[in-house]
C-alpha cells in the first residue's frame, strides 16, 4: 500500500528495499506474503517530473557514443521499465573470468550460479525462455546470421525483448492492495549511516520540506540501478571510500551500451540474410546477432563485442525506402531506446 510520511514510524520493517525500479518491484512483489513486513522507498513519485529527471542528468565525455544520463533512466515508479525497449540479453561464460589482458580481478563465480536469477529475471520481464541459442530458440528456422558467417570467431547468438513490460504497470495493482508492502514516494536515500560494528545502523532519507528521517530496518536492499547504487554507496563512508569502497573496485570498470557503426555491409544475396525479428513459440520477439567467441577473443586479447546489422539511416533521403521516411516522420513517438539516431542527429 502508498503510506505517507505520517505513516512511517509505524514500526521497524524487516525489509526496507531502497528503489522503486524494475528490481524493487519484483523484489517486493515476490517477497509480499511470506510473512515480512517490507518498506519500500521511492525517490520518485506515481509520474516522472522535470525536476525529477534534472536529477539524473550529469556530464559525458563523448555523447556520440554514451546516452545522456537522464534519457534511460527516470525517477518514478517503475524506473527504467517506463521506457525501455526490453532487449535482454545475458552475459557469456567468458564474462566471468579473470583474463590477463584486462585490468580486473574477474567474477566471484560464474554464469550457473546466476542462470536462476537470470531464469526469474526473464519471467518477471516477460521475456521468454532463457535460451539463446537459435537453433533451439527457433527450430526449423536459419541459424546463422547469414550463411558462412559462424565458425572458429564468430557465432550468431539471439537477443530477446520483452513485451516491453512497465513493472509497475504489472506489479503496482497487487503491491497497492498488499498489506504486508508499504511504499513511500518522494522519498530519496541519501546516506547509509554505519553502526560501530560496520553493519548498517540506519538510512538518511531526504522529507519533500528538506528534513532528513533515519529510517531503520532488520535488513536493506539496494534496488536503484547501476549508477545510483554505486553513488550512494560511494557518497555514504566517505572516508572509507564509500560502503563497500576499501578495495577500490567501486564506481570502477562501468560498461553502458556503447555502440558505433562500423561500416556498410552490401550482400549478393540479400533474401539469405536472416537479420530481421521474429517470434519463438511463446510469441516473445528474438533477433540474430554477430558475438566474438570465447577463442577469439583469446587470440585478439579483447573484449566480448557482439555486431548487429542494421537499417539504413532513415535521415539520409539516399534509402529511397518509403518506410524509413515514415519512421523518420514518426521518430519522437518511438521508443527512445530505438529512435535517439534520429532525434539526437547522430548515429
Amino acid at each position: 500500500m502508498l503510506i505517507r510520511w505520517t505513516d512511517l514510524g509505524a514500526g521497524e520493517p524487516e525489509i526496507c528495499i531502497v528503489g522503486g525500479g524494475a528490481a524493487g518491484l519484483t523484489l517486493a512483489h515476490a517477497l509480499s506474503g511470506k510473512g515480512l513486513s517490507i518498506l519500500l522507498l521511492e525517490a520518485g513519485g506515481r509520474k516522472p517530473t522535470r525536476a525529477g529527471q534534472a536529477r539524473y542528468e550529469g556530464e559525458l565525455v563523448d555523447p556520440t557514443s554514451h546516452p545522456w544520463l537522464h534519457h534511460f533512466r527516470v525517477r518514478a515508479l517503475g524506473g527504467s521499465s517506463r521506457i525501455w525497449g526490453g532487449r535482454c540479453l545475458p552475459f557469456d561464460p567468458i564474462d566471468f573470468e579473470a583474463r590477463t589482458w584486462i585490468d580486473g580481478p574477474g567474477w566471484p563465480f560464474g554464469l550457473q550460479t546466476l542462470t536462476p536469477y537470470y531464469i526469474q529475471a526473464q519471467d518477471a520481464a516477460e521475456a521468454g525462455a532463457f535460451d539463446y541459442d537459435p537453433r533451439t530458440a527457433l527450430p526449423g528456422a536459419q541459424v546463422e546470421l547469414a550463411p558462412g558467417l559462424d565458425g572458429e570467431s564468430f557465432q550468431t547468438r539471439l537477443e530477446r525483448f520483452s513485451k516491453p513490460t512497465n513493472l509497475w504497470t504489472r506489479y503496482g495493482p497487487a503491491l497497492e492492495a498488499a498489506p504486508d508492502v508499504r511504499m513511500l514516494l518522494d522519498a530519496p536515500v541519501e546516506e547509509i549511516r554505519l553502526g560501530e560494528t560496520g553493519r548498517v545502523d540506519h538510512l538518511l532519507v531526504r522529507r519533500p520540506d528538506g528534513q532528513k528521517t533515519p529510517v531503520r530496518a532488520r535488513r536493506y536492499v539496494l534496488a536503484l540501478g547501476g549508477l545510483e547504487t554505486v553513488r550512494l554507496l560511494l557518497s555514504s563512508h566517505r572516508e572509507q571510500g564509500g560502503v563497500g569502497g576499501r578495495s577500490g573496485h567501486l564506481g570502477r570498470h562501468y560498461m553502458s551500451h556503447l555502440s558505433a557503426t562500423a561500416g556498410q555491409v552490401r550482400f549478393a544475396r540479400p533474401r539469405e540474410i536472416a537479420f530481421d525479428y521474429e517470434r519463438d513459440a511463446e510469441g516473445i520477439y528474438v533477433r540474430r546477432r554477430l558475438a566474438l567467441t570465447d577463442a577469439a577473443q583469446r587470440r585478439l586479447k579483447g573484449l566480448n563485442i557482439a555486431f548487429r546489422t542494421h537499417l539504413p539511416d532513415p535521415q539520409d533521403p539516399a534509402h529511397g525506402d518509403p518506410i524509413l521516411s515514415a519512421m523518420y516522420l514518426v521518430k519522437n513517438f518511438i521508443l527512445y531506446e530505438y529512435g535517439r539516431h534520429m532525434q539526437d542527429g547522430r548515429r
